[in-house]
């Protein structure tokens, strides 16, 4: 591997043990996420050569995260990474920390002999940043709300918590009718499975199937499932008031843009996937997003 770039007074490399009390400190500043949250990302999926750090003098300025992804497609299955926890502390945003993490990470990509990084930008402009940086969309989404059906009132034995083998069974029969989706190992999956739940979120099963939701505010935010939108209705009757809510939307694939993607090798080698990829018809979700 060749040696991590340097610019100017930085330093860009891989997290060691003694610097993970620094990167939960801008953990903390950035996201406002409770320490336990903070713990279980540290102790879960935190790894080796997985946190890319920017040192400013020694101290810890900017990070970002590699989790192993891998697309499925109809040309194939291709090996990548989804790239997550992007932080700059305050006081070192606008001096170009993200883009230098950034390229850094597309280098070591593709030295990995990997084809792609992956990612969900927080906010709308940022979309056209990472467009600079090579990256096009991946996914959309849509929110849509749902109408509760009370004409079929499905009893309590109907609904019940989903747990994680089931779950990852029922996860990647769904994933697979998609034209391309984004999967992740098991072990990852197991820890996102934890910390939804942890954040106070519920995964049931129902109706052959499975959905992902959380409360905010009294309305039921329901973030994935393999259910149709009339099968969601149907069990709004008993969810709402198991949820103390008062009215449900449905995240899906659709019309806005949700994920990007940055393939770092050409079409003749991944051949007809930026020519044929149609985002409307691709999915990811249940990440860290």
């Amino acid at each position: 591997m060749k040696p991590f770039s340097k610019i100017k007074t930085e330093e860009i490399r891989f997290s060691r043990p003694e610097d993970i009390p620094a990167l939960k400190k801008m953990w903390k500043v950035c996201f406002e996420d409770m320490d336990e949250a903070i713990d279980a990302f540290f102790n879960g999926i935190h790894g080796q050569d997985s946190t890319l750090i920017l040192l400013n003098q020694g101290e810890a300025a900017a990070m970002l995260t590699m989790i192993p992804a891998r697309l499925h497609s109809p040309f194939g299955s291709y090996s990548g990474y989804y790239i997550y926890a992007v932080a700059t502390l305050p006081a070192y945003r606008g001096k170009g920390y993200m883009r230098s993490l950034e390229q850094e990470c597309s280098r070591i990509t593709k030295e990995r002999h990997k084809q792609f990084c992956l990612l969900v930008p927080a906010t709308q402009p940022l979309f056209a940043m990472y467009a600079k940086l090579g990256y096009t969309c991946f996914s959309s989404a849509s929110t849509t709300k749902l109408i509760v059906d009370d004409r079929t009132v499905m009893e309590e034995p109907a609904m019940k918590d989903c747990p994680f083998s089931e779950f990852y069974r029922m996860r990647t029969k769904y994933l697979s009718g998609f034209y391309q989706s984004v999967r992740f190992d098991k072990a990852y999956e197991q820890y996102a499975y934890t910390e939804y739940l942890r954040s106070g979120g519920l995964i049931l099963q129902a109706l052959g199937g499975y959905l992902c939701c959380y409360s905010s505010d009294s309305i039921l935010q329901i973030t994935e499932s393999s259910l149709s939108k009339n099968q969601l209705e149907s069990l709004l009757p008993l969810l709402l008031p198991h949820t103390t809510c008062t009215e449900a939307f449905l995240r899906t694939s659709g019309t806005e843009p949700f994920s990007m993607i940055k393939w770092l090798e050409n079409e003749k080698t991944i051949p007809f996937l930026q020519k044929n990829s149609d985002w409307a018809k691709n999915y990811f979700g249940f990440a860290l997003e």
